[in-house]
């Protein structure tokens, strides 16, 4: 871990670590600020979804403070994404490692990382803090989940959460430089190559309307482009995208 840049404050146990680094963000921590615990007693998912924190997986939480506008900073959702691919396929060389749109990690189609992003604006309309909460299946997969998977349900027994933790944290930091010296297109390519889904069948709940179409990647900013039955194409910022039945 570049001890350079990432200030770790590691906890046994804790609500959130979202809640933790947000409570440092608000009183001034620094960017590179890291929040990791053993275990969380209410981790959560996007859309408040409940992420069962099982002792023995990973689950960590980043303060940064990139000087972007929030639509913009929202792409650190992909560079979290490709650096957490990179880091499972290293370690699961034979199994499919894809990245689907907009948070998570899949192994052979099973759920192994997702990603949350909480933001705060500042007076000048630009991001004062952006959280990067992750939650890594080392040891274990949610009780129940067939859905689900983990490093060690995939064959990978040496693995535990502090080398996750360090190894996640020498990819973010490469790939978040990249981000801000190059732009979102190094990223965009990357996330693409591992890209869940692309020309399959999805439905996309908005507000409004339903829609079915068939996903075409993502745009330049890292909205989802969905390709509509009567041949127009839609770009997708929010709602819920189904992939195969499945969100």
């Amino acid at each position: 871990m570049p001890a350079d840049f990432f200030i770790r404050h590691a906890r046994d146990e804790v609500g959130s670590t979202n809640d933790i680094a947000r409570e440092l963000a608000e009183t001034g921590a620094p960017e590179g600020t890291l929040v990791t615990a053993k275990r969380q007693k209410a981790g959560r998912g996007r859309r408040g979804n409940a992420w069962e924190s099982i002792e023995g997986n990973a689950f960590l939480s980043l303060i940064l403070r990139p000087d972007a506008a929030p639509q913009e900073a929202a792409q650190i959702s992909f560079v979290a994404a490709v650096a957490v691919g990179d880091l499972v396929a290293d370690r699961l060389s034979a199994q499919s490692v894809e990245l689907k749109w907009p948070n998570d990690v899949l192994c052979d189609g099973r759920k192994i990382s997702g990603i949350l992003l909480e933001a705060a604006p500042n007076e000048s309309s630009r991001i004062q803090w952006l959280i990067v909460g992750i939650g890594i299946n080392v040891s274990h997969r949610p009780t129940g989940r067939a859905d689900a998977t983990s490093l060690a349900d995939e064959g990978d027994r040496s693995s535990d959460p502090e080398n996750v933790i360090a190894d996640f944290c020498e990819r973010f930091l490469v790939w978040y430089r990249t981000w801000q010296d190059r732009g979102f297109e190094g990223v965009r390519a990357a996330w693409l190559e591992r890209a869940h889904g692309i020309g399959k069948d999805i439905q996309v709940r908005l507000q409004t309307e339903t829609v079915d179409a068939v996903f075409d990647g993502i745009d330049e900013s890292g909205a989802l482009l969905a390709q509509l039955t009567d041949g127009s194409r839609r770009r997708v910022t929010g709602g819920e995208v189904f992939f195969g039945g499945t969100s």
